[in-house]
């Protein structure tokens, strides 16, 4: 089913420094701290990332990395985080959590359980194949492993929360209580992040949801609406779409029906925030659907599906993408009322070491096999699986909230506060408000409220006819400076046919020295009240090394063919909606 026809237009529209307007500083952030964090890491406790190597660093070592600990890797390295964050949530695989670690330490009911023969016969087949070749083989010859009983899921899960309510400090360092959800469905990745506002007391209440119960997102949700009926608070967050396979924004539902209002009011409200980078891959966009833009093909996945079991086909990748489901979102809320594509954007690692890294100088890898060696770049994960040398060192979420808390970084979340970033802190700050003719952009004087990030402008009648957009970016200070400012828009035109322009609204004077703030006040001049339309700003380092060059000066390498020696890390803000006031078709 085609949700819309596109046409596309890329412009150029560079304003001069110093234009910064006082709203946003003084209005829009108030007295909010930014916080920079990963919502996606795996220990031990996952089953995926104990059998690629990490044997050792349990949601322990990986707290106290993040916080500025000193750690031992699962391969017996000393390592130390550069920054430390401001938050971390460990989210382990659902499926079959922490049962390794448990058989490791003949945690008690563990090798006395029914999945304990598959496990001993992986670990027969070990020696010769390699762990992860040989969970493989058993996988493809008897099928799914099975899930340990309650009792004992119960007590890992409870161990697992009791860690990380350990490590929490309000104010100083946040824990947030999560899992991840990994439903996939031939293959295909459909994988969600779950994520808890409240603490361990609560939340062992209830068990991780097995995707194995149902692969289907909605009935996810209706295990998050059972949670939610007692008092709690969550919410989901979809892993990056790139190796679904064209499943993860499919126009239909998984049961093969077509979206209708409840469905799409139901997904915006579960799914607020979207994965649009880290170490697989980044999806914003794609060549394939944005033709024009020149940034678009940046770190890309696009071989296979997430299990490696079928290739991709071109027909799969609209429907994969961050920026393509944003403007399909636009198409199916004219015809339902409701917008199921209603998501704020995020980065994450999805590292399976335990370990939060995301500099290009100290990339660490993403698995136990990946860890730092001169043979990395040139190895598999694994006899059949995708090279080394295409891991990402991404991302970070970055976070506008009222302090350092679990309540507030949870609201700021589902608020869509929030933006993702490739790795680097780079500060963005995006916000939107009308501006009638007779207001001074200069002065800061704006007839309507801001708008931030994440949040839908209000209809207008004809006497305001300037969306003013406050941008104001800051460069990491140890990472590159700022190239450019971008607008990407999407505008839903008669017919159901959508627009996409990108504007250069802020470049550094000398694009290859770049700067340390790029900042301006933009009015679209395209700005149509009757169109429904998204924008988010796109932030732009100048070009900087990408760790496997320098891995190739540190082992003294020559690369294989096809690994990029260079990365031009980016920040992506959460949208900006606009509605117009015309009734859905």
């Amino acid at each position: 089913m085609t949700l819309s026809r596109h046409s596309v237009s890329v412009g150029l529209l560079a304003l001069t420094l110093g234009l910064s307007s006082a709203a946003i500083s003084e209005q829009d952030t108030g007295s909010e701290r930014l916080l920079f964090g990963d919502l996606h890491l795996h220990s031990n406790l996952s089953m995926d990332a104990y059998i690629a190597g990490n044997r050792t660093v349990s949601p322990a070592e990986a707290f106290r990395f993040a916080k500025g600990d000193a750690v031992q890797s699962s391969s017996a390295q000393t390592v130390r985080l550069a920054q430390p964050l401001d938050f971390l949530s460990v989210t382990d695989h659902s499926e079959n959590l922490g049962i390794y670690a448990a058989w490791d330490r003949a945690m008690p009911g563990i090798r006395t359980s029914r999945v304990a023969q598959r496990y001993q016969e992986v670990a027969r087949l070990a020696p010769q194949l390699g762990l992860r070749e040989a969970f493989m083989q058993v996988m493809s010859e008897g099928g799914p492993l099975g899930n340990l009983e309650e009792a004992s899921r119960r007590r890992i899960w409870r161990e697992a929360l009791l860690e990380a309510e350990s490590h929490n400090q309000p104010g100083v360092f946040t824990t947030l209580l999560g899992y991840e959800w990994t439903s996939m469905i031939s293959g295909d990745n459909l994988h969600r992040v779950v994520l808890f506002r409240d603490d361990a007391q609560r939340v062992a209440e209830t068990l991780p949801v097995l995707a194995s119960d149902s692969p289907d997102p909605e009935f996810l949700w209706s295990q998050l609406a059972a949670y939610e009926a007692l008092g709690g608070s969550v919410l989901a967050i979809a892993h990056n779409g790139n190796l679904s396979n064209g499943r993860m924004f499919a126009p239909e539902r998984v049961d093969g029906s077509p979206f209708d209002s409840a469905y799409s009011a139901a997904r915006r409200y579960w799914e607020p925030l979207y994965e649009v980078t880290q170490m697989k891959g980044d999806g914003e966009t794609h060549p394939r659907l944005s033709p024009g833009d020149v940034f678009a093909a940046f770190e890309r996945w696009d071989q296979y599906n997430v299990a490696f079991t079928a290739e991709k086909a071109p027909e799969m990748v609209r429907y994969e993408y961050a920026r393509q489901a944003l403007f399909d979102g636009l198409a199916l809320r004219d015809r339902l009322g409701e917008n199921p594509f209603e998501f704020g954007l995020i980065g994450s690692t999805d590292s399976h070491t335990g370990l939060a890294t995301t500099r290009e100088d100290q990339f660490f890898g993403k698995f136990g096999d990946s860890e730092p060696s001169a043979q990395r770049i040139f190895e598999r994960m694994g006899q059949q699986f995708v090279e080394n040398w295409r891991l990402g060192s991404s991302g970070l979420t970055a976070v506008w909230a009222a302090d350092n808390s679990r309540a507030s970084l949870f609201d700021a979340l589902r608020a869509r506060r929030a933006y993702a970033t490739t790795g680097t802190r780079i500060r963005l700050k995006f916000a939107a408000q009308w501006r009638s003719e007779v207001s001074d952009i200069a002065s800061g004087t704006f007839d309507q409220p801001i708008t931030r990030m994440g949040g839908v402008l209000p209809t207008v009648d004809d006497s305001l006819g300037c969306m003013t957009f406050t941008i104001e970016a800051e460069q990491d200070p140890l990472a590159s400076p700022l190239q450019r400012v971008q607008v990407v828009k999407g505008a839903l035109r008669a017919g159901g046919v959508w627009h996409e322009s990108i504007y250069d609204v802020v470049l550094a004077n000398d694009l290859e020295a770049g700067a340390a703030q790029l900042f301006t006040d933009w009015c679209d001049a395209d700005f149509d009240r009757h169109q429904d339309a998204v924008y988010y700003a796109r932030v732009l380092e100048v070009p900087s090394r990408r760790w496997t060059d320098y891995d190739r000066e540190r082992f003294k390498l020559e690369l294989p063919e096809g690994a990029e020696t260079t990365v031009q890390e980016r920040a992506y803000s959460s949208p900006i909606w606009y509605y117009s006031a015309r009734a859905p078709l």
